[in-house]
């Protein structure tokens, strides 16, 4: 999940309280599974995936965005 107020990418691993994490950030991905990819969460019919539970570096592969300035 790519948190851009922040400058911050999180890496949601299944199983260890990720969705809190990304309720706090504002993004509940129970309410809208669309995928959106500001924020990089969603699911990925291509990929077959919900891409916030991406790897950082597949993140940074297939994000089209600069993040090299952001937190991982």
């Amino acid at each position: 999940m790519i948190i851009h107020e922040h400058k911050a990418i999180f890496v949601h691993i299944p199983k260890t309280a990720g969705t809190s994490i990304e309720c706090l950030f504002g993004i509940n991905v129970f309410d809208d599974i669309t995928l959106n990819q500001n924020t990089f969460t969603g699911w990925d019919g291509y990929k077959q995936m919900y891409i916030q539970h991406c790897s950082i570096q597949q993140i940074l592969d297939w994000s089209m965005m600069d993040l090299s300035n952001y937190i991982r």
